[in-house]
């Protein structure tokens, strides 16, 4: 049963690539992704399969991990080993996707509290500069103030 989908998935296969170098990449997807549909909606395991690939990768459709988990379990009780494989692991993939979004959101967190905080401090170093600065020109506008002015005369 196998050999009867093998035949029209090849053959739109082999079509879809000929079209395929002269599109762009996500025209490409979402053919394969339309006969990817075909082929599951047929009852092709693989088919299937692949199709929940697409969906939770976002291949060719907006990614949705529900929709990929219902084609995956389509499959696996078809029998595809692939697919019984990935069910098997779900849950976990599932909490490691989850785990990795949360360490990388923490991630951002810190990278933008450690720019702000930069700076704060350049900012700081900025101001404390600019008031040496003045302090300098004031203190210098004082002495010159309070020193004696001297005449000298030529004698003529």
């Amino acid at each position: 049963m196998q050999r009867l989908y093998a035949l029209p998935v090849i053959v739109l296969l082999l079509f879809g690539l000929s079209i395929a170098q002269a599109e762009e990449p996500d025209d490409v997807e979402s053919r394969l992704f339309k006969v990817q549909l075909f082929l599951a909606k047929s009852g092709d395991p693989a088919g299937q399969y692949y199709l929940a690939e697409m969906y939770e990768k976002g291949l060719g459709t907006p990614q949705d991990m529900q929709q990929a988990l219902v084609w995956y379990k389509k499959s696996a009780e078809l029998g595809n080993p692939k697919a019984e494989e990935k069910l098997a692991n779900w849950d976990k993939s599932q909490e490691n996707a989850r785990k990795a979004k949360e360490r990388a959101e923490a991630e951002a967190a810190a990278v933008e509290l450690a720019k702000k905080q930069q700076q704060e401090e350049a900012d700081a170093a900025a101001k404390a500069a600019k008031a040496r600065a003045a302090a300098e020109a004031s203190r210098k506008t004082v002495d010159e103030s309070s020193m004696p002015k001297t005449t000298t005369t030529t004698a003529g």
